[in-house]
């Protein structure tokens, strides 16, 4: 398994009137944590997507929010990739300096773009993607 540290610094637009960012805010974030991961495994998501004929929606995600981030804050989000079957479980970090302000859990599942289907992810592709098979 890999896992990859992003970093992002929250914008003024993504707080709300109590100057935190807002929670669905946070999804967002987990979705540049999860394009920039296939970016840092040198497979660009429309890339991917292209070569394999594959996409991928979301089925579930859940997060845990432990503090608020703030306007100005610089956050990490660090993300690791598992799979089984046609799924990918992304579990996502997020922390600004020692404090972890969330964590989330997404689960994708793969679907041929040809027939609109579920597809089972193949070792070649979780391989490309440096997912680990979940136990």
């Amino acid at each position: 398994m890999n896992d990859l540290n992003i970093t992002l610094r929250v914008r003024y637009s993504e707080v709300d009137s109590q100057g935190i960012v807002f929670n669905a805010n946070y999804l967002n974030y987990c979705d540049i944590a999860v394009t920039e991961y296939f970016r840092g495994m040198g497979k660009p998501y429309n890339e991917f997507l292209q070569t394999h004929s594959m996409d991928f929606h979301v089925i579930k995600a859940t997060v845990e929010y432990s503090r608020p981030a703030r306007f100005d804050d610089i956050l990490i989000l660090k993300i690791q990739g598992e799979y089984a079957g046609p799924r990918i479980f992304w579990n996502i970090e997020m922390t600004r300096q020692d404090d972890t302000i969330c964590v989330a859990e997404l689960v994708y599942a793969a679907i041929d773009t040809g027939n609109g289907r579920v597809r089972r992810l193949s070792p070649e592709i979780a391989d490309a993607l440096k997912l680990k098979l979940q136990t």
